[in-house]
Parts: structure tokens; sequence; C-alpha cells
């Protein structure tokens, strides 16, 4: 009887290796939910928040339904 190759060696070590990637994957979620601020009209107002998963999520600001592209 003849032995594994060191090609299904391989293949079976990447399959392993993506399905404890995949097992790993956080579902993204907010750390620091940003408060609710009333202010006057024509003034600044500023907001915080922190996010966290695997993968790292991106955080889009918006306002009255439009990403707000001045996003600091």
């Amino acid at each position: 009887m003849r032995g594994i190759s060191p090609c299904w060696l391989l293949l079976l070590r990447l399959l392993f290796v993506a399905r404890v990637a995949t097992a790993n994957d956080d579902a993204a979620r907010l750390v620091v939910r940003p408060e609710s601020a009333t202010v006057q009209l024509e003034s600044r107002v500023s907001f915080f928040c922190r996010a966290d998963g695997n993968p790292l999520p991106s955080i889009s600001w918006r306002r009255n339904g439009h990403v707000i592209s001045e996003a600091r």
C-alpha cells in the first residue's frame, strides 16, 4: 500500500487552515455606541463610536440616509 502523496497532504492542510480561519470570524458589533445630540441649526456636532469584529468592520456615518463624506 502506498502512502499519501505530498500534494494530498498539502491540500488537506490548506482545507484545515481555511476551515479554522472561517471559524474565527466574529460578527461586527459596536463596542462604544454614539450618543444622541441636539444642537442648534448650522452648528457642529461630533460623534464617536468603536466597532469590533473579524474581519474589522468599516464605519460609515449617515445623515438623513445619505453618507457623510466629511467624516473624520
